[in-house]
C-alpha cells in the first residue's frame, strides 16, 4: 500500500514539475492538502484492498504538488542569500 502513495506522488510530480503554473504557490499548497485530506478521510472508510489501493495511488498524488509548492513558498519568504552555503 505504501508503494501506491509512492507510485502516485511519483507520476504527479513528474506532471507538475513538467508544465507552467499559473496559480500561485499558496493556493497550489492549499489545493494539494485539501486533496489529500479528502482522500485520507475517505479512505478510513475503505475495506476494500483494492479501493485503498486506488484511493492511496490518488492520495498519493497529493504529495508532490504540494512539496513542491512548499519549497515555491520558502522560497518566496526566505530571505535573500538564506540558501547559499556558508563556510
Amino acid at each position: 500500500m505504501l508503494a501506491c502513495l509512492g507510485l502516485g506522488s511519483a507520476l504527479a510530480g513528474a506532471r507538475v514539475g513538467t508544465r507552467h503554473r499559473t496559480a500561485p504557490p499558496a493556493t497550489g499548497c492549499l489545493a494539494a492538502l485539501t486533496w489529500l485530506a479528502m482522500l485520507l478521510a475517505l479512505l478510513a472508510a475503505v475495506l476494500a484492498p483494492l479501493l485503498m489501493a486506488i484511493l492511496l495511488t490518488l492520495a498519493g498524488a497529493a504529495f508532490a504538488p504540494m512539496t513542491v509548492c512548499l519549497f515555491e513558498l520558502l522560497d518566496a519568504h526566505a530571505p535573500r542569500g538564506a540558501w547559499a552555503s556558508r563556510p
